[in-house]
C-alpha cells in the first residue's frame, strides 16, 4: 500500500453554540536567525500570550518584516536574504498556512526590508535596500493581492538607497532611505515619484505613518524624532522636531497607539503632529528592538535586542496617560525578533462548547485509481467548556474511511487527530462527509477525482496451480509475473509450505520446487525378501540366497555386533492430505501473493 500525504487546506469551519465574543487578536514575531515565525493568541484582558496551534511556523527565507491586512486573513513576510515575499493565510485560531505559489520573488530587488499594505487590502508595497536595476538606489515594488492572497506585480520604481521603511496612505506612499525621504502618488497600485526630501548628512532609522502625519526616528547620539504633516497633494511639511538630551542611545523602532508615539527609548504624546516627551520607557533590562501596538486594545509588545540571551518578548499594558507597565512576565522565543505585528481575525471565537475542523475540507488530488492516500483532520476544542463527542463517521462514498482515537470528552484547547483514507477503485468524482456528532455537531467535506492510468503494478499466478504427488517425490511449478500499467521492476520471491516434512524453494527465475519425505521403505523390502526365499526348496542355491537375505536383515538390525545397539530407525513420511504452498512476490513497496494446491497421496 502506498501512502501519500495530500491535504488541501481551504480554511477552517467553526462549530459552536452559545454567546459570541469580539474578534481574537494574534501577535506574530519574525525571528531572523531561526527562520521561523512565532504566533501567539493575545488575552484581551491581561495581554498574556499563548502559542497558537503548530507555532512556530517555518519560513523559507530570512524574515525581517511583517504586515497583516485589516481583516486579519493574510500575513505577509519580507525575506531579506531570499529577495522574496511569503504569504500565509491566518486561520480563526491563529495558525498560519503558506499559500500556493509562495514565496513570490521580487524582480531586481535586493534585501527587501519593509512592507506596507493599502487600507483596502488590495495592494502590497515592498521597499528593498538595493536594486539590480540601479546600483545607486533601492527599490519600491507594488503588488495586487488576489482574493486567495496571490501577489501579482503592478510596477517597480527606484527608491532611496538603503530603503528601510515604507508607509502608505490612500493616495501616497513614502519610503525612507539613508539619505532621502521619497514620496510617490498611488493610482490603482501604480507608483509615480513626486517629491523628494533630502536627508543628506543625517542617519534616519525608522519610519511610521498615519493618514495625516509621518514620524521619522534618527540614528544619532540622542533620541531624535521628527514629525511631518502630509498635505493634500502628498507633500510633507515639518511639524515638530524633538531632541532629548537624556537619551544616549539611538531610536530604531516606532509604534503608535491612541495619542502616543512609542519608541525603543521613550514615549511621546502627539497633538496635531507635535511631539512632547512624556517619559523614558526603559522597563526592560536593555532597550528593546522591534515594537508593535494592538490597534484596538491597550497593549504594547516589545522584542529584546539582538544581544539578549535568551531572546524575549515583553507584553506591556498601556495606561490612559500613555505610560506602560509590565502586564505579564516576558516570554522566551526561538530566535532574535526582527519584526512584530498584531492581526485581528474577522471570525468570532465562540464561548461554551465549540470546535473547529482544521482543515475545513480535504481534497485528495492528484490521485490515480489503485492508490491509497491518507490525510489528517484535527478537531480543535475552542469553546469554554468541554466538547462531547458521541460519534465520528463518514457518510457518502465508501472509498473514504476514517480512524481516530478521540475521547468522549475533549477539554478546551485540546486537539484530537482524525486520519482519513481515500482508496479509489475506479475513475470518477467521489464525495463524502466526515461527521462529528456531540453537544456540537459539524462536518468536513471530502472529495477526490481519480484520473489517469493507475500506478504501475504486477500480479502473480502459478502453472500448474495444483499438483498431486506421492510422499518422497519432488514437484515443480512455474511462477508467472504479469506486469500491469507499465510495471518493469524486479520481483523477489519467497515461499511458505504448510505440508509437514516438506520443503519449498523459489529460484530467481520464478521456478518453485516442493520436496516431500518418505524414509519408511527399506524395512518392508527386507521382510518381503525373507518371506519369498522361505517358500523355495533348500537346494544348492538356497544357501546363497539365505546368506544374502541374512545380510539384509543384519544390516537393518545393526549387524551382529555385540556392542551398544543404536536406537531403532523411526520411519518418516509426509502425511497424505491437501496442502497449500504460498508464494510471495515483492518489488519495492508492492507485495502480492499466489498459491499452489498440493495433494500428497
Amino acid at each position: 500500500m502506498k501512502i501519500v500525504s495530500v491535504i488541501a487546506l481551504l480554511g477552517l469551519s467553526v462549530f459552536s453554540v452559545g454567546a459570541q465574543t469580539p474578534p481574537q487578536q494574534y501577535l506574530y514575531i519574525a525571528e531572523q536567525n531561526s527562520h521561523t515565525i512565532d504566533g501567539f493568541a493575545i488575552n484581551g484582558t491581561t495581554g498574556a500570550l499563548t502559542a497558537v496551534l503548530n507555532s512556530p511556523f517555518r519560513e523559507q527565507g530570512d524574515p525581517v518584516a511583517l504586515v497583516s491586512n485589516s481583516t486579519g486573513t493574510f500575513l505577509f513576510v519580507a525575506n531579506q536574504m531570499a529577495d522574496s515575499v511569503s504569504v500565509f493565510t491566518i486561520s480563526s485560531v491563529g495558525s498560519l498556512q503558506e499559500i500556493a505559489g509562495s514565496p513570490f520573488v521580487i524582480t531586481d530587488a535586493i534585501q527587501p526590508s519593509a512592507l506596507a499594505i493599502s487600507s483596502d487590502g488590495k495592494f502590497l508595497f515592498v521597499a528593498s535596500q538595493f536594486s539590480n536595476a540601479n546600483p545607486n538606489a533601492g527599490e519600491l515594488d507594488s503588488f495586487s493581492i488576489s482574493a486567495n492572497g496571490t501577489l501579482t506585480p503592478v510596477n517597480r520604481v527606484p527608491a532611496p538607497i538603503l530603503s528601510l521603511g515604507v508607509s502608505v496612505t490612500a493616495t501616497n506612499a513614502y519610503v525612507l532611505g539613508s539619505d532621502a525621504l521619497q514620496a510617490y502618488s498611488i493610482n490603482q497600485g501604480v507608483l509615480t515619484a513626486t517629491n523628494l526630501l533630502s536627508l543628506a548628512g543625517t542617519s534616519p532609522a525608522a519610519l511610521l505613518g498615519t493618514s495625516s502625519f509621518l514620524f521619522v526616528a534618527w540614528n544619532d547620539a540622542y533620541g531624535h524624532n521628527d514629525s511631518y504633516g502630509i498635505q493634500q497633494d502628498g507633500t510633507l511639511s515639518l511639524v515638530s522636531s524633538f531632541n532629548n538630551q537624556q537619551l544616549f542611545n539611538t531610536i530604531s523602532n516606532l509604534a503608535f497607539s491612541g495619542n502616543f508615539l512609542y519608541t525603543n527609548q521613550g514615549t511621546y504624546s502627539v497633538a496635531n503632529g507635535v511631539l512632547t516627551f512624556t517619559g523614558l520607557n526603559w522597563i526592560n533590562p536593555s532597550p528593546p528592538a522591534p515594537l508593535t501596538a494592538s490597534p484596538t486594545q491597550p497593549f504594547l509588545f516589545e522584542g529584546s535586542e539582538a544581544q539578549s540571551q535568551p531572546p524575549l518578548v515583553y507584553p506591556l499594558l498601556i495606561a490612559k496617560d500613555g505610560s506602560v507597565t509590565n502586564s505579564e512576565p516576558p516570554l522566551v522565543i526561538n530566535g532574535v525578533p526582527t519584526s512584530l505585528v498584531v492581526a485581528s481575525t474577522a471570525s468570532i471565537p465562540p464561548t461554551n462548547p465549540a470546535f473547529v475542523f482544521e482543515p475545513a475540507s480535504l481534497n485528495f488530488n492528484p490521485v490515480s485509481v489503485g492508490q491509497t492516500l491518507t490525510g489528517q483532520v484535527q478537531v480543535i476544542s475552542t469553546g469554554s467548556s468541554p466538547l462531547t463527542i458521541n460519534s465520528i463517521s463518514i457518510s457518502g462514498s465508501a472509498d473514504f474511511s476514517e480512524t481516530n482515537t478521540c475521547p468522549a470528552s475533549l477539554p478546551p484547547v485540546a486537539i484530537c487527530p482524525i486520519s482519513v483514507t481515500f482508496a479509489p477503485s475506479a475513475p470518477g468524482n467521489f464525495t463524502a462527509s466526515l461527521n462529528l456528532v456531540g453537544n456540537v455537531n459539524g462536518s468536513v467535506p471530502l472529495s477526490g477525482d481519480p484520473s489517469g492510468p493507475p500506478p504501475p503494478d504486477f500480479s502473480l499466478s502459478a502453472t500448474p496451480s495444483s499438483m498431486s504427488i506421492t510422499a518422497g517425490q519432488t514437484v515443480t511449478s512455474q511462477i508467472n509475473v504479469t506486469p500491469l500499467n507499465g510495471f518493469n521492476g524486479q520481483v523477489q520471491f519467497t515461499c511458505a509450505d504448510s505440508a509437514p516434512l516438506s520443503t519449498c524453494a523459489v529460484s530467481s527465475a520464478g521456478q518453485i520446487n516442493v520436496s516431500t519425505t518418505n524414509t519408511a521403505s527399506l524395512l518392508p523390502i527386507a521382510i518381503l525378501l525373507i518371506i519369498g526365499i522361505g517358500t523355495t526348496r533348500l537346494k544348492a542355491r538356497k544357501k546363497t540366497a539365505l546368506v544374502f537375505a541374512s545380510l539384509i536383515i543384519l544390516g537393518a538390525c545393526g549387524g551382529g555386533s555385540t556392542g551398544t545397539k543404536p536406537p531403532p530407525v523411526v520411519p518418516q513420511r509426509t502425511p497424505n492430505g491437501n496442502y497449500s504452498i504460498v508464494i510471495t512476490g515483492t518489488s519495492g513497496s508492492l507485495t502480492h501473493q499466489t498459491s499452489v494446491a498440493l495433494t500428497v497421496q
